[in-house]
Parts: C-alpha cells; sequence; structure tokens
C-alpha cells in the first residue's frame, strides 16, 4: 500500500516537473522568436527608409508651397526647404531637359529669401539667366555683380587683390591643363619672376601687366619655353573676357571679398559654347578664387572675417564638369566652416570620371544632398543603386507540388535595392530622387516650379507693380493654406 502511494507520489511529482519543462521550453521558444522578431524588424526599418517603386514615380501630386523644394510621392507631403540641410552640400545629377534649372532657381530664391548671397556659375551665359537673377535679387533686395562678356555693367574684378605671390601664380597655373611638366615647370619659373618683379616696382598685377612682361622676354629660346602660357593668357585678355579684368590700379576691381563683404551677388557668366577653353579655364580661375577666399577667411580671426563670416554664401557650379578641377574636392571639404555652401549641378557621372574617377567618389561621401534626375547609362544607374544602398526584407519560398502551390515554405531574410536601376531611366520631367546622408532618406520628389523665376525672368526692366502682383499672388497662394508662414520677407 505505501509503495503504491509512493509511486502515484512520484508520478505526479514527474508529472509535475514534465508540466514546468514544457512551459520553460515554450517561454524560451517564444522570446527567441520575439526577439528574432525585433531583430528582422529593425533590420528591416533600415532607419524609416523603404524601398521606392513606379507608385512614387507615377504619383503626379504638386506643391503650391513657396517654403516647399516639392511634394514627397513617398512621405505624401511637401519636402520644406527647412527640412533640407544645403548647408552640408548639394549635387544635383540630370540629363539636359528635365528640371536642374528648376531645381537651381528654386534653392537660389530659398538662398536669397534666408539672406544667403549667392555666387552664380553659368556656363550657357544666357541673358535670361542674368535677368532673372538679377529680378531676383532686386526683389530680395540684394546688390549683384556681373562678370559677362556681353551684358556690360562696367563691374571689373581683380582676383590677385589680397593674394601673395604663390597664390598669384596658383592662380594661374591652376586654371588650364599642362600635358608637359617640363613647360609647366619653366611656365611657373616665368611667373614667379614676373609677378614678384611687378609688385617690387608697385605696378599693377593684372592679367594684362603679366603678359606684357612675359612678351618683352628678349631671349628667343626662354620665350619658347614659355609660348603656351603666352598663348593662355593671350586668349584671356584679348577675348571679350579681357576688359573685365583690364584695371587700371591695384585697388581698382572686385574679388570674392569684397562682393561678400557688400551682402552682394555675383553672376560669372562663362560662355563655353563661344569661347571654349578660355571661358572653362576663367572659370576655374574663380574656382580656386573661392579656395583662397576660404583660406583667408578662415586664416585669422580678425574684424573683417568676422564681418564675412554674418555674410553666408551659397555658390551654384552649373555644368560643373567644365571647370572641375581637383582641387574643388578641397574647396568642398574645407568651406562649410567658412559659411560657404555649395551646389553642384551636372548632366552625368561621366562629367566627374572625365575629371577623376575617384574624384566622383569624394564629392558624393562629401555631398549630403543629392538630387538625382533621369539616367539612362548602365554604368551610372548600378552607381547610383548602389549609392541609394540595399534594405533588409524577408523572402518567401514555397513548395510547388505537381504544379500546384503548397502552404509549406521557408522565410529568409534577403537584401533588395531602396531603388532599383532601371526606376532612374523612369523618372519624369521635374521628378528627382533626394539621397539624404543624415537623416537618412531616400525619397522621390515633384519638384515645385517657382512661380516668382517665371514672373521676374520675362521682364526687361526694373519691378513694376504688375510683376509684384504677380509675385504676391503666389505668397497669397500659399497663406491661405497655411496657419502661419514666414511671409514678412516678401514685404
Amino acid at each position: 500500500m505505501k509503495d503504491k502511494e509512493k509511486n502515484d507520489q512520484s508520478n505526479a511529482a514527474s508529472d509535475i516537473i514534465d508540466i514546468l519543462a514544457e512551459l520553460i521550453y515554450t517561454l524560451v521558444a517564444d522570446t527567441l522568436v520575439f526577439s528574432w522578431k525585433l531583430i528582422s524588424d529593425s533590420l528591416s526599418n533600415n532607419d524609416g527608409v523603404k524601398s521606392l517603386s513606379l507608385d512614387n514615380i507615377n504619383d503626379s501630386t504638386q506643391s503650391i508651397n513657396s517654403l516647399a523644394l516639392g511634394y514627397s510621392t513617398s512621405q505624401k507631403k511637401d519636402l520644406l526647404f527647412s527640412d533640407i540641410d544645403t548647408g552640408r552640400h548639394n549635387l544635383v545629377v540630370g540629363a539636359s531637359g528635365f528640371g536642374k534649372t528648376t531645381i537651381s532657381e528654386n534653392f537660389i530664391e530659398n538662398d536669397l529669401r534666408n539672406h544667403i548671397s549667392v555666387i552664380s556659375f553659368d556656363p550657357k551665359g544666357s541673358t535670361e539667366s542674368i535677368i532673372t537673377l538679377n529680378s531676383l535679387c532686386e526683389f530680395y533686395g540684394r546688390k549683384m555683380y556681373v562678370f559677362s562678356e556681353h551684358y556690360h555693367t562696367g563691374d571689373k574684378f581683380n582676383l590677385f587683390k589680397g593674394l601673395d605671390t604663390t597664390q598669384a601664380v596658383a592662380l594661374i597655373m591652376r586654371s588650364f591643363k599642362w600635358e608637359n611638366g617640363f613647360y609647366k615647370t619653366k611656365s611657373e619659373t616665368a611667373l614667379y619672376q614676373v609677378i614678384r618683379e611687378v609688385r617690387e616696382r608697385d605696378e599693377v598685377l593684372s592679367f594684362h601687366t603679366i603678359l606684357k612682361k612675359l612678351d618683352e622676354e628678349e631671349d628667343k629660346k626662354s620665350k619658347e619655353m614659355i609660348a603656351g602660357l603666352i598663348s593662355y593668357l593671350q586668349g584671356i585678355c584679348f577675348s571679350s573676357f579681357g576688359r573685365l579684368f583690364d584695371i587700371k590700379s591695384n585697388d581698382e576691381g572686385y574679388n570674392i571679398s569684397d562682393i561678400r563683404g557688400e551682402g552682394a551677388c555675383l553672376y560669372i557668366g562663362l560662355s563655353t559654347q563661344g569661347y571654349g577653353d578660355i571661358a572653362k579655364g576663367i572659370g576655374k580661375i574663380f574656382l580656386c578664387s573661392l579656395l583662397f577666399h576660404s583660406y583667408e577667411v578662415l586664416k585669422e580671426r580678425n574684424s573683417l572675417n568676422d564681418k564675412l563670416l554674418t555674410n553666408p554664401i551659397s555658390v551654384h557650379f552649373d555644368e560643373l564638369g567644365s571647370i572641375l578641377v581637383e582641387d574643388f574636392i578641397d574647396l568642398k571639404n574645407k568651406c562649410r566652416e567658412a559659411k560657404i555652401r555649395i551646389y553642384s549641378y551636372i548632366q552625368s557621372l561621366a562629367d566627374i570620371d572625365a575629371v577623376s574617377p575617384f574624384l566622383k567618389r569624394q564629392i558624393f561621401e562629401n555631398s549630403n544632398n543629392i538630387f538625382i534626375q533621369k539616367q539612362c547609362s548602365p554604368d551610372d544607374v548600378d552607381f547610383l543603386s548602389k549609392s541609394v544602398s540595399t534594405i533588409a526584407s524577408k523572402k518567401l519560398t514555397k513548395i510547388i507540388e505537381n504544379g500546384v502551390e503548397q502552404n509549406l515554405g521557408t522565410t529568409r531574410e534577403a537584401f533588395q535595392y531602396v531603388l532599383h536601376p532601371s526606376m532612374f531611366s523612369r523618372l519624369k520631367i521635374g521628378q528627382c530622387v533626394l539621397i539624404r546622408h543624415d537623416p537618412k532618406c531616400v525619397d522621390i520628389i515633384n519638384v515645385r516650379y517657382s512661380k516668382t523665376s517665371e514672373a521676374l525672368s520675362t521682364r526687361k526692366a526694373p519691378l513694376t507693380i504688375n510683376d509684384r502682383v504677380l509675385i504676391r499672388e503666389t505668397v497669397d497662394l500659399y497663406k491661405s493654406t497655411q496657419k502661419t508662414t514666414n511671409i514678412d520677407m516678401f514685404s
């Protein structure tokens, strides 16, 4: 009898242990499943980045908000300029005719609205571009200087002002390609001698005086060594651009610091179609001037530099490939502290590859905001898709028996493109993909068409009452849809 009771107690204890073991096993299994789900969901979330599809491209919703770049088709809301940290540099890649100019005009107007001076590099050098920018500057109360061979304002430019001899030599030497290192060294040596001589005699330092001194070289062999340099300077001085550099004293003419100190804007028309390598070389000269300006501002703290830092500037390089030099990355890496923000516009990645494949990667890594419009090159779209990166997702595999899908299968982690390479060729006019590094964002934007620029670009005279009415209509339209806006800046 006692043995039977002991057996019953033993069986009961065993049952309890089995139940507890099953509960513990179930709890551990559920915990592991829950933990894996959290990890999986975290991987799939990818900081909020989601895969984009044709539905996003086919969404044609437009923004009428004048404080927005456009409409986000993935977030289903306006993308405000305040959501984009443009101070961390910007890159726009887009085929001709797909809206780079619209993006540029939106950013330029937003910078002017926020009291940021603009420097615009325009390789087309069109009168319409000058009128549009000048009108925007006038509307927002900014003076504008014009560097253009056909738009006469009387402005002259002295890019040697404030430079030491080494910088003055570099300004010229970096502005065009040297195929032969020997002749490059000879030309550089000749420039050092001439510039030192001009300054020792307290003469005017300009492209014209440098050319005159080099041309006076009596030794025929020495002159042959620097024939390429002389020919290049002749191209500048004897072209229609020459009068813009023809100063009569070292105090005459403007440099970047002068223009920034006034809180003014600068249009640089390069007309590469009409002047080819000469126009591109002048563009590189201005680019190097910006690099030296950034250096001077950060070199020491004084009242002048402190004043310059209170006047931030944005620099827009349209068709950057025309004037791109490897020193550009130095400007981009270091100019943020000098309160300079860069906007670069190119038609394709080949524009950068032509200078250096390594430079392409550097420019992408140093641009926080990348706007990509229609691209068709297989190499380019593959690079861009990889730049956007991939996201984690779940891939379901089903078992098929005798041609019939079964309920059995497996689920595994897989990675897919956020934006498939084929999507870049399907972007429409006025659309772009926004890749933002921080905070991480991948989006498709329907870019807003600026009615302000449209109203101003057609005028040929100072702003009229009708011009202001057209612009006011844009403001009022936005004002009617928002409770609070920063409208006072339009007054």
